[in-house]
């Protein structure tokens, strides 16, 4: 069992692109430009959510507490009704859907760093010896 785990360990050390692990600069940059993608993907969904936020809280049903905007409006038609509506609904749903995206990204960007912390320990801990 020790001599097939040092075995293993030799080999990781001169080989660690075969377990997955890449060498010293080269695994810095290929992590770091991971990293780097996400944040700016992070970065142009933020400004999304921001914009939806804004059109969502200028709405006349949040800013004015507005009933008529969603059928209270009695002279309205039944279709008007149901695009105010709509409408509404299509900015709610715009505005909770880039914010649950921005939280997963923010999770996500976390999880690659940590991985690229533990990728870079396992490969720096195979080539001491």
């Amino acid at each position: 069992m020790k001599a097939s785990k040092s075995l293993k360990r030799i080999e990781l050390a001169s080989t660690p692109e075969k377990f997955g692990f890449a060498r010293g600069s080269e695994q810095r940059r290929k992590m770091a430009g991971e990293i780097r993608q996400a944040r700016r993907t992070l970065a142009a969904t933020k400004k999304a959510a921001a914009a939806a936020e804004k059109a969502y809280r200028e709405s006349p049903v949040v800013k004015y507490g507005l009933q008529s905007e969603i059928g209270g409006n009695r002279r309205q038609s039944r279709k008007s009704k149901q695009r105010a509506s709509a409408r509404q609904t299509s900015l709610v749903d715009n505005y909770v859907g880039l914010r649950i995206n921005v939280r997963s990204q923010v999770q996500g960007i976390q999880e690659l760093r940590a991985k690229a912390k533990a990728q870079t320990a396992k490969t720096n801990q195979s080539s001491r010896r």
